[in-house]
């Protein structure tokens, strides 16, 4: 049998390598070489419609890779965006074998409740270009920088960025709510942490 990566199908190897040895039939087969036995899509991968999956109760991926092949056989290319999983382990290998999904490691309860919040928080917190003029985006970007030459008092800390985003209880400190990962200014990666958005 030979694979396609093209449309992630195996086809039958041709007749005339019956005889051969496994070595032999291994070193004759590449990937660009493979054809599968049915062109399932019959158009290019720029023709082809694109979707994006979020798989809540991912596990290992499996079923998220199962809905992938099979819309590629009915010619949608689905693209695996998001997975969300309790299980460390399940997320780990996941993260592996998928690198440009991105995996979270929570309770799909928790991540279906941060989506409910997405809207009001894009509402209140992102500046559209149509709703400030330049000069007012100017006049920030210049406060910012006289912010960076203050000294800040002992007890404060300044935040260099946000790094990530959690409804739920990171810290488990009996309370869910929204949490944001923050890179603290002037201090390494390992001293980031979850902070609520209270």
């Amino acid at each position: 049998m030979s694979y396609s990566v093209a449309y992630s199908t195996f086809a039958n190897i041709p007749a005339e390598n019956d005889g051969a040895t496994d070595s032999e039939v291994a070193s004759d087969i590449s990937c660009e070489e493979g054809k599968p036995v049915a062109d399932p899509v019959g158009s290019s991968d720029a023709q082809r419609e694109t979707a994006t999956l979020l798989d809540l109760y991912s596990g290992c991926g499996a079923m998220s890779t199962g809905l992938c092949l099979g819309a590629a056989l009915s010619g949608i290319k689905l693209n695996t965006k998001w997975a969300v999983d309790m299980n460390e382990y399940a997320c780990n290998s996941l993260k592996h074998n998928h690198p440009g999904t991105q995996v979270r490691n929570e309770k799909a309860e928790d991540f279906l409740a941060l989506l409910k919040h997405w809207n009001a928080l894009c509402k209140k917190y992102v500046v559209h270009s149509s709703n400030s003029s330049g000069s007012d985006l100017a006049q920030m970007s210049n406060d910012d920088e006289d912010d960076k030459n203050e000294a800040l008092p002992n007890d404060l800390f300044e935040v260099e960025r946000l790094l990530d985003i959690c409804y739920g209880d990171p810290n488990k400190t009996g309370n869910d709510g929204l949490w944001f990962k923050v890179r603290w200014k002037t201090y390494d990666p390992s001293h980031d942490s979850w902070e609520p958005i209270d």
